[in-house]
Order: structure tokens, then C-alpha cells, then sequence
């Protein structure tokens, strides 16, 4: 059997399981330099060369050259390049590069492996992906080496371990992904040994996560600073942040506080400070999103509504799971490996049964190959076009107020700017006439080019579409 490994690239961390021939349980590859189960998804561009330090290796350079370092990479992949220390790079390259050096080192200190390279990834990746995003993520695994390229949705991954380590027993479930970079949600159901996406009720997330907490908690903290102690954290950002997520890493796991170190100055957060920050940054969207997409599971599932399982890093959030249980009326699960459970649940084997295969009929092609994301869990994408699947044959509907056109992914609002989705329509006012902007540029252009309801009623979209946007 070839080696195979699974990826969790996060916003904030980096995680890598392989299968254990001796135990046939899923393990975590001790990638940090503190034997840590992960690495910092950092990258370090070096000044004047063409040099890149990953991981560990680039939280180092933060305290000698914090300008060279890229962070939250997972949330500019839609973007051409990125920059630092006067250098532009693509996201691609910085994927490659990436996946190529977990490929080697996996190869080099798994035993198992007996120094093969894996030639089999897979890569866990959010439910709410677009098509340039996957083919971003496949095209990085190709060039790094990997003859084989499975994506494998979060929440089934996520899922999947629930089922092989925690024993869950539930017919169904709301996997409630709490990450760095953004919250999703999704509905699955059990299919004799494994789980499948519900079709009727798409995932959804929100554009929130662990790293707008940090971020808003360094707000609070540059509040208790004079400027010159500001004058002298500009650009060093990254750092700050990644001292901040210690200490609320801490505090969530229970233990005192401790004082951060921030330009020089130390300064204590209180328990107030730092919950207020919850509540206020985190929570609240959290509980709000999801109580909007259990009343769609609750339309489509039987009489007992499925648990909520809590995965990722965030979901440790003190207050979190409390806020949940209070305001969505529902039970949630919790596992001691749940902050892993993505990268668990994507390794072959790790459940019951694995769904992902290649596909083609020439199994010994050495060119790279790769499985779109899908399903069997019924995931939205260009190669499921059933109208019975998408608004008008072509739009996903995204549970938080857009849609995605599978064909070009493109994110469209259902409503006008000021507006807000409330499960059928659109409520509150427009704050902005968006005619009065749009019908100028479009006759100038000939062109959609704000992705507003009203934009689309001038563009070629039938008048099937626009019902299905505006009723279902």
C-alpha cells in the first residue's frame, strides 16, 4: 500500500495524521519544534533572495524581521500574490512549497513509511469552497509531489473521526466547525458507516474565527497603551497576535494569566476583558448563524434534533458551548481530540470506511490526479448540477445571505446592501441605491460588476433564477 498522509491547513496552524499500521488508528505527525502535533501556518520571505522558511522556522524571523513574515495565507488564496519584505509571491508557490516539505519530512520520520514519500494527500478543506480555491489546493499537492490528490470536506472528515474515536451514535449531526479563520456549519447524516452531507440543507459558515478574536483582543490591549508604545508596535502585528492567542489559548484551557509582553510594556487582561471580548467578537455571530441554520435542519430532520458537534481550536471558547445550548436549544457534543478531528477524520481508514476514490479507469497513471470536492456528500459544485441541488441549475445557496455560481465562483448577496437574509427574504432598508450606481456603470460596461440583487436583474439570469434567489 502506497504512503498516504492527511493535511489540515488552517488559518493559524498546520496539522499532518498518517495511518498507524500497528495500532490501524489515525495518528498526529509531531511537526513543531516543542513537539507540537502542528506547525504555525507562518511563511517567512527573505529580503533580496529567493529564500522561504515555513512553519516554526518562520515564527522565529518574527522578532528579528516581523515584515518578511505572511500570515492567514488560508484567507488570500483567492488572491494573485501576496507580499513581504519588498517580494510578491503567489499563494500557489507558498502552498507548494508547503505541502512539498510535509510530504519529505513525513516521509523521513514516520517509521512506518520506511522512508517513502507519501504519494497519496489528503487534504481536509471547508465545505463552502469554491471551485478556484480546490483547484488551487490541487494544483499546489500536484507540484509538491503527490501523484494522488483527494479534498475532503471538513465536516464529514470531522465527523468521521467522531464516529471511530468517540463512538458517537447519533443518526445525525450539525458538525459546528470553530477554526481560525472562519466558523462553519453543516448538516450530515449517517449512511451505514459513514456520513453524507444533506443535500437540502447546504453548509454555511460565517467570515469569523479565532483570528478576529486575537485580533479584537489586541484592540483591547493597544487601548492600555500610550502612543509611544504604539509608535512602537507598528509592524509587529503578527507577533503581538501570536503572544495574544497564547494567552487566550491559556485562559480557555483554564490556566491563570499571564501577563503579555507588548513592546516592551507588559500588560495583564483581565478574565472581564478577555470574556466581554468573546462574547462580543466571537459568540454572538457564532450562536446567531447557527440558530438560523437549525431551523432549516430542524424543517428536513426527524422529530429529535441532530447534537451539535464541536471541532476546532475555537471551539474551546470559554462560554461557547454554554451560549450555544442557551440560545439554539440543542445538545452539543465534545470530544478530548476534537481541536484534531479534521485532520483525523482525512485519513484513509480512519473511519468505519472511506468514500474518496480516484478517478479515471488507468489506476497506474503517474500524472497528478485529484477528486473534486463532492459527494456522495452532496456538496454544491460544477461537476453536481442538478437543479434539484442548485437555484436555477447553477447558484449554491450559501445559508448566510449568498450564493456561489459553481461555474465561475463568484460570491453573489441575495439582498441589497443594508439589507439582511432572513431564511426567505430580504429585511431592513437598503442603505445604498443601488440602482443609481449600478444602471451607469452597467450601461458604460455593458456589464455585471456588483454582485447586488439589482445587478442581476439587468444581467442574461432567467426569471426562474430570480425567483428561486429571492423565494427559496
Amino acid at each position: 500500500m502506497s504512503a498516504t498522509i492527511a493535511i489540515d491547513f488552517g488559518t493559524s496552524r498546520t496539522k499532518l495524521a498518517y495511518l498507524d499500521d500497528t495500532t490501524g488508528r489515525p495518528e498526529l505527525m509531531r511537526l513543531g519544534q516543542r513537539d507540537d502535533p502542528f506547525i504555525p501556518s507562518l511563511f517567512y520571505l527573505e529580503r533580496d533572495s529567493e529564500r522561504v522558511l515555513l512553519g516554526d522556522d518562520a515564527e522565529a524571523m518574527l522578532e528579528q524581521d516581523p515584515a518578511g513574515v505572511v500570515d492567514v495565507l488560508k484567507r488570500k488564496l483567492h488572491e494573485a500574490n501576496v507580499r513581504a519584505n519588498r517580494r510578491k509571491v503567489t499563494p500557489l508557490d507558498l502552498m507548494t512549497r508547503l505541502l512539498s516539505e510535509l510530504r519529505t519530512r513525513a516521509g523521513r520520520e514516520v517509521a512506518a513509511f520506511g522512508g517513502q514519500c507519501a504519494t497519496t494527500v489528503h487534504l481536509t478543506v471547508p465545505a463552502i469552497y469554491g471551485p478556484s480555491q480546490a483547484r488551487l489546493l490541487r494544483d499546489a499537492a500536484g507540484q509538491a509531489g503527490f501523484t494522488e490528490v483527494m479534498l475532503v470536506p471538513e465536516p464529514v472528515a470531522a465527523a468521521r473521526a467522531w464516529l471511530a474515536q468517540a463512538s458517537g451514535t447519533s443518526a445525525g449531526v450539525v458538525v459546528f466547525d470553530c477554526g481560525g479563520g472562519t466558523i462553519d456549519w453543516a448538516y450530515l447524516r449517517r449512511d451505514a458507516e459513514d456520513f453524507r452531507l444533506v443535500p437540502e440543507c447546504p453548509p454555511g459558515g460565517d467570515q469569523v474565527g479565532g483570528y478576529d478574536l486575537d485580533r479584537e483582543l489586541l484592540a483591547r490591549v493597544e487601548d492600555l497603551l500610550d502612543d509611544a508604545v504604539l509608535d512602537e508596535l507598528r509592524g509587529q502585528e503578527i507577533q503581538s497576535l501570536q503572544a495574544i492567542r497564547v494567552v487566550k489559548e491559556r485562559y480557555c484551557r483554564g490556566l491563570p494569566l499571564q501577563p503579555l509582553r507588548i513592546g516592551g510594556r507588559q500588560v495583564l487582561l483581565s478574565p472581564s476583558d478577555i470574556e466581554s471580548a468573546f462574547a462580543a467578537r466571537f459568540i454572538g455571530h457564532a450562536c446567531e448563524g447557527l440558530k438560523g441554520y437549525l431551523a432549516q435542519v430542524h424543517a428536513v430532520s426527524d422529530p429529535d434534533q441532530p447534537p451539535v458537534l464541536l471541532v476546532g481550536g475555537s471551539a474551546r471558547i470559554k462560554g461557547l458551548r454554554e451560549a450555544i445550548e442557551q440560545d439554539c436549544g440543542c445538545e452539543t457534543v465534545w470530544w478530548e481530540r476534537a481541536d484534531y478531528a479534521t485532520v483525523l477524520g482525512g485519513v484513509p481508514g480512519a473511519g468505519p470506511r472511506s468514500r474518496e476514490t480516484p478517478e479515471g479507469p488507468d489506476q497506474s497513471q503517474k500524472k497528478p490526479r485529484s477528486t473534486p470536492i463532492k459527494s456522495e456528500e452532496t456538496i454544491r459544485r460544477p461537476d453536481h448540477k442538478s437543479s434539484e441541488f442548485l437555484l436555477g441549475g447553477r447558484y449554491r445557496d450559501n445559508g448566510d445571505g449568498t450564493v456561489t455560481d459553481v461555474e465561475t465562483g463568484l460570491q453573489w448577496m441575495r439582498c441589497s446592501l443594508g439589507q439582511k437574509w432572513k431564511g426567505s427574504t430580504c429585511v431592513g432598508e437598503a442603505g445604498v441605491k443601488s440602482r443609481e450606481i449600478i444602471d451607469p456603470l452597467f450601461e458604460a460596461f455593458g456589464a455585471c460588476l456588483l454582485p447586488v440583487f439589482e445587478c442581476l436583474n439587468r444581467c442574461d439570469v432567467s426569471q426562474r433564477l430570480l425567483r428561486d434567489l429571492v423565494i427559496v
